[in-house]
């Protein structure tokens, strides 16, 4: 019965050391995985085990949710006159904690002066215009405004990007009115 009883003790003690050891060796591999010590990856979990019924109301914080998606926004009553220099009229900056998706909308309106005033933008990068991706209007004798919406998707690095609305006239009189920019990152392209 004594070698029972320390035998038991022994596994005990066993079992406590190796457990605290394979933490360790988890946490090693974890950080260097770059999560969090005692990471756990979707492989770890059953299929539905996480769902809303078993996850406790304000248990879960921005922080814990690794790679969450992330949106900004610029807009605001505004006029613009335009002119033939390309001129960026909203900014939006969007910081990926990993490599993913950032989808970005754009809206206004335009007006015209006069017949044949003409303006052009895109939402883009950089702070020329991109011709491969044209918003453009051109005014005539009964239009005086003109709405105008579009929507880009771009594969970003991890890391801060600028997206632009850019725009110029092509033929004056002509003014932008009332812009939006809004652009939404995602972790993962489906």
């Amino acid at each position: 019965m004594r070698y029972l009883r320390l035998a038991m003790l022994f596994t005990v003690m066993i079992c406590i050391a190796l457990s605290l050891g394979l933490r360790k060796a988890d946490a090693g591999m974890c950080s260097q995985m770059g999560y969090s010590n005692g990471c756990v990856r979707a492989n770890d979990i059953a299929s539905n085990a996480v769902n809303s019924g078993r996850v406790r109301n304000n248990n879960l914080k921005a922080a814990d949710l690794r790679d969450e998606p992330g949106a900004d926004f610029a807009d605001g009553g505004h006029s613009t006159a335009l002119t033939s220099t390309e001129t960026t009229i909203r900014s939006v900056t969007i910081t990926a904690p990993r490599p993913g998706v950032v989808i970005v909308n754009a809206s206004g309106h335009f007006t015209f002066g006069a017949a044949g005033a003409g303006c052009r933008c895109s939402i883009t990068t950089d702070t020329a215009i991109d011709y491969g991706n044209l918003i453009i209007a051109e005014g005539d004798a009964d239009t005086t405004y003109v709405p105008f919406a579009a929507t880009r998707g771009y594969s970003v690095p991890q890391g801060s990007t600028t997206f632009n609305l850019v725009c110029d006239e092509y033929a004056d009189p002509a003014s932008i009115q009332d812009t939006s920019l809004t652009a939404i990152y995602v972790p993962t392209r489906y």
